[in-house]
């Protein structure tokens, strides 16, 4: 008989540890075996029911709001099944403890506990833990106390990444200088990473008689390329900029992403930015950014594998200025949405994974379900599926968030484009046989992307047009063995009566259930 087995990591008031609470579903315990690891541990039958919750990649086209289900832990003890000591582990010391369990057995992840995650797994009960499979992880929220039961919310590992990506610690001080005029007080500082064609760096004020910008918040960048008043060329200078030279110039300190101007006090100063340089290292390329972004700037995971997207590396930008509230979540949205089937999740070993979900016809199944064996409830066709093909992807990049009305006379005329537009634009060939086959009904397919230089856009455009005239079609598929181990980007071989998998069909995953009311889980599906 399959077990489902909790483990609930939890912050120790008293100790400062984090301790691991075992627990399991079911009338009886489970006991690991002398040679696990850890050893000799019963998981307490303390956990109750427990609503499906979905999990999905994010990225273009992919992702969902967060949904939330309760946990809910038994907390009457039963005399004839409950011992009288828990086995707990701290897992900052390393070291099992027994905690006493009283006549409301649960009471301490009440008073003494903050719980912050909780790991899934699932084991045969008649097999040693070494063989138990990973199922889901999930945070969990503020604990609630009822009659008989504590009730725990729980939701994807995915709500940490809806923290800002600009530290609300390090905010201008308003107070002049580096630390900006007054109304600048309480604003985050800008920031940069990758390569940005045109950004408004942060007006400082005079400093040290010279008009000063800050273009990452005082951190070191790869360098400026170019600058411009109202597209009309400056001059960028090593050293001091002149204040009388013509053109006007200006200097940047690359350890601190601080620009002096020479002259007079530009009236509307943009630069083209390589940005934030950590270590020595510029991070330029998808994977690469979002990767530093998630580890060594947010700290929010520890393991990044980028691989799958940097496999094609593609340049891009993000700029936040002063005060910017966007969130992780949506600059990695914006970064691996730029490319065709990019998506970024968290696989159950919790590393983030950046790639391109495979498309069908390139992935191995790693199992196979059999609607006529009973194996699953039969694939349903979900809702979306009714897009019309596009004929031809345009790729929009290189974006001027705030595209001006007016230029200066001395401007050059690709200058003043610059400007004045708000995308570049790579578009693709047209399909002409989705163009014959729908006429007038199809169209082109526009991708607002944070991608930099147009030769690699221009590249990009085929395969967007590749994943736009022939969409995926997906399906939802009820597996009666809950698929345990089975995750995101894996594939599986499909036998259903539904068109196109009488003989059998592989599909890959894009999301799933973690289980569902009377057994198994759903999983979300494109082929």
């Amino acid at each position: 008989m399959m077990m489902r087995l909790y483990e609930l990591d939890a912050f120790h008031k008293a100790s400062g540890h984090v301790h691991r609470w075992y627990l399991c579903a079911g009338s009886r315990g489970y006991q690991s075996r002398g040679t696990d690891t850890p050893a000799r541990v019963t998981w307490l039958p303390l956990v109750g029911q427990w609503d499906s919750v979905a999990v999905e990649a994010a990225g273009a086209g992919g992702g969902s709001a967060l949904r939330t289900a309760d946990l809910r832990l038994m907390n009457v003890r039963s005399a004839d099944t409950l011992p009288r000591w828990a086995n707990v582990l701290d897992v900052t010391a390393a070291t099992l403890l027994r905690v006493e369990l009283g006549v409301r057995p649960l009471n301490a992840l009440l008073t003494d506990y903050v719980i912050r995650t909780i790991v899934v797994k699932e084991v045969d009960e008649a097999e040693a833990y070494s063989t138990a499979v990973t199922v889901w992880r999930a945070k969990a929220g503020l604990i609630q106390p009822d009659k008989t039961e504590l009730r725990l919310p729980l939701w994807d590992r995915l709500a940490d990444f809806d923290a800002p990506l600009l530290d609300p610690e390090d905010c201008y001080a308003g107070t002049g200088g580096l630390e900006g005029p007054a109304t600048l007080a309480g604003m985050t500082k800008e920031r940069c990473w990758g390569w940005r064609p045109i950004v408004a760096p942060t007006y400082l004020g005079v400093i040290n008689g010279r008009h000063t910008y800050s273009c990452n918040g005082g951190h070191p960048i790869e360098g400026i390329v170019r600058g411009w008043d109202k597209a009309k060329l400056y001059a960028l200078v090593t050293g001091t900029p002149s204040a009388t030279n013509s053109p006007a110039e200006f200097a940047v300190n690359t350890s601190t992403g601080i620009i002096t101007i020479g002259g007079g006090k530009p009236e509307d100063f943009r630069i083209e930015l390589k940005g934030n340089k950590t270590a020595g290292v510029w991070h330029r390329y998808i994977g690469q950014i979002v990767a530093h972004l998630a580890t060594t700037h947010g700290g929010i995971i520890d393991t990044a594998d980028v691989a799958g997207i940097d496999a094609t590396p593609r340049t891009a930008g993000l700029y936040l200025p002063a005060g910017d509230t966007t969130t992780h979540r949506a600059a990695y949205d914006k970064l691996v949405g730029s490319v065709a089937r990019g998506r970024w999740y968290i696989d159950l070993t919790d590393r983030l994974i950046v790639t391109r979900l495979p498309r069908a016809t390139a992935a191995t199944p790693l199992r196979s379900y059999r609607k006529a064996a009973g194996e699953t409830d039969g694939l349903r066709p979900t809702a979306g599926n009714s897009e019309v093909p596009a004929k031809q992807a345009i790729v929009r990049y290189a974006e001027n968030t705030t595209p001006a009305s007016e230029t200066a006379t001395a401007a050059t005329a690709d200058d003043a484009a610059l400007w004045t537009t708000q995308w570049r634009q790579a578009p693709s060939a047209v399909d002409t046989t989705v163009a014959a086959a729908w006429g007038v009904s199809a169209k082109p397919a526009y991708l607002d992307t944070a991608l930099t230089i147009a030769a690699e856009a221009a590249a990009e455009a085929p395969l967007w047009l590749e994943e736009k005239a022939d969409p995926p079609r997906q399906y939802e598929l009820r597996v009666r063995d809950g698929a345990p181990g089975l995750w995101i980007g894996d594939a599986i071989r499909v036998t259903d009566d539904i068109a196109g998998f009488e003989t059998g069909a592989t599909a890959v995953i894009y999301g799933r259930t973690n289980r569902e009311r009377g057994g198994g889980a759903i999983l979300y599906l494109e082929r």
